[in-house]
């Protein structure tokens, strides 16, 4: 991750707590570390392989709730990231997930969806719950021999696949509706467009997009 996309989140959302992620310690991850003093925490995973979504995935699916103890992880990363302020805005509304929609917002989608409670969204920049990160790693002994796969992609996983297989997840989680996922977050490779500049963005040439769309100055 950049640092300038983890010093705009502070900008937009205060100095929240903040855990980076690495396969490796790195001389540049200690110097911003002692920075930002307690605000920073550096958590190394030797099983991330750079650019292997895969691994990233296992980790997020089983292991993200033991990363945070907070309410609520707001996940940043190099391509997405907020553009303005009103973070608490979704905290309020209490979904357990929210990321840029994966799917089309059709009459056929919203009804399946809303009867399965399985609006797909990305995770790349993405809101969401210790409730629901904890009940995703409950299921992944179960799931993990699929291995590379498609619906093990951590947010498939969290927003599709368990949804649909597990009744007892599904009926516990509730993952933002693609009205309120276009709010908060907007990638250009799905054609769901927003109305309002949304509090980020997912793609690398999102902030383009928005400005082409005259939602971005």
């Amino acid at each position: 991750m950049h640092q300038n996309c983890l010093l705009e989140t502070w900008r937009h959302c205060g100095k929240l707590p903040t855990v980076i992620v690495s396969n490796m310690w790195h001389p540049c991850l200690d110097k911003f570390a002692s920075q930002h003093g307690p605000y920073v925490q550096i958590q190394t995973e030797p099983a991330l392989v750079p650019g292997d979504i895969y691994t990233m995935s296992a980790d997020c699916n089983s292991k993200l709730f033991k990363r945070f103890d907070t309410d609520y992880l707001l996940i940043v990363q190099r391509d997405g990231f907020p553009l303005r302020n009103g973070l608490e805005e979704f905290l309020k509304l209490g979904f357990d997930f929210y990321g840029a929609p994966l799917i089309r917002d059709t009459r056929l989608n919203r009804l399946i969806c809303g009867f399965l409670g399985c609006w797909v969204s990305n995770g790349g920049f993405s809101l969401r719950s210790h409730n629901i990160c904890e009940l995703a790693a409950g299921f992944w002994n179960k799931y993990k021999s699929f291995g590379n796969v498609r619906t093990l992609s951590e947010d498939i996983y969290y927003t599709e696949f368990l949804p649909f297989r597990e009744r007892s997840y599904r009926k516990n989680v509730r993952i933002a509706d693609c009205r309120n996922a276009i709010r908060f977050s907007f990638d250009d490779s799905i054609p769901v467009l927003p109305h309002e500049l949304p509090f980020g963005f997912h793609g690398a040439s999102t902030p383009q997009t928005l400005k082409r769309l005259g939602l971005l100055n």
